[in-house]
């Protein structure tokens, strides 16, 4: 019988009872398809790490832990599913898996690991956990094919930088669970166009919507008091935003550059920093409370429409 020249050759490693070591099988370019021996117990750190032509990696059930980097730069991976056991999926396991399109996460998952999906620019959509309560810093950026994804109720914080130049996410909800946004967190997400954020949330850190150039809808929650610098600075889309009442800081330059076409401050806000709305060159109408230390030349600069400051 003649062999079928394309059947792909599946490497089987591991043996049962152990986890596969770290490193076990770095650099190696000969191998495109894996099948991880039932019986394993788990995935040492950046055990295939720049394994540059696999393709695809059966993992059995048996493996209860994905070691950190552990797929680091497998270039050609497409699809990979998570066993029911995994509980994290540790820092950078999928770091510049840029061809990786689907990602089955099970249940029981809590944690998604700093740099976890990084530089994932083939990945359209994820479905996180309801469970997930953590996710990394950076977990996410540079996903520039990614479009949805739904953050679950539990996750507590948007860390710094996580979903960074996801170019092609247009749409994101914020649960009430999560009480910080921090800094550069949808930095650059130039197709994002509604953020609503549920009630919970206190402080909108530095640069975390910049550059979102789409942005036309962001709905401010009541228990946010503080949007720092640059929070919103590039949002050109952005005309209108209600500031609630309880908010106390606006950063310098938070608002800077954006098409906003009137600005109502509450009364609770205490500070204002330098250029906040700088360069809004649509801006006619602004309204500030009595006591309110703002002018034109700090705050409001080229701000060619604007006629006068008001106060109630």
């Amino acid at each position: 019988m003649k062999k079928d020249a394309t059947a792909k050759k599946v490497h089987k490693f591991g043996k049962p009872g152990f986890p596969i070591r770290e490193e076990a099988y770095l650099y190696r370019k000969d191998i495109e398809c894996v099948e991880i021996k039932d019986g394993v117990t788990g995935i040492g750190d950046r055990a295939f790490k720049k394994c540059s032509n696999l393709r695809e990696i059966r993992i059995p059930d048996s493996v209860a832990s994905i070691g950190e980097f552990a797929f680091l730069k497998c270039s050609a991976l497409e699809s990979v599913a998570i066993p029911e056991g995994v509980e994290k999926i540790a820092d950078g396991t999928f770091l510049d898996c840029t061809a990786l399109k689907e990602v089955a996460i099970p249940d029981g998952v809590v944690r998604i690991g700093e740099h976890a999906f990084r530089s994932c620019k083939s990945l359209v959509s994820i479905d996180i956990p309801k469970g997930v309560t953590d996710i990394g810093v950076v977990a996410f950026m540079w996903c520039t094919a990614l479009k949805s994804l739904a953050i679950p109720a539990g996750v507590k914080e948007i860390g710094i930088w996580t979903f960074r130049e996801c170019t092609a996410l247009e749409s994101i909800e914020i649960p009430g669970s999560v009480k910080k946004i921090e800094g550069g967190a949808f930095r650059g997400c130039t197709a994002l166009e509604s953020v609503v954020i549920r009630e919970g949330l206190t402080k909108i850190g530095t640069a975390a919507f910049l550059d979102c150039s789409s942005l036309e809808f962001v709905a401010i929650p009541a228990s946010t008091t503080e949007i720092g610098p640059h929070a919103f600075e590039g949002c050109k889309a952005l005309r209108e935003i209600v500031f609630p009442e309880g908010l106390a800081y606006i950063g310098e330059e938070a608002f800077r550059r954006t098409g906003l076409q009137a600005v109502t401050l509450p009364s609770t806000v205490k500070k204002v920093g330098a250029g906040a709305f700088a360069g809004c060159r649509d801006l006619e109408m602004v309204l500030v409370p009595h006591g309110l230390e703002v002018d034109r030349g700090a705050h409001f600069r080229g701000c060619g429409k604007l006629k006068e400051i008001l106060r109630y």
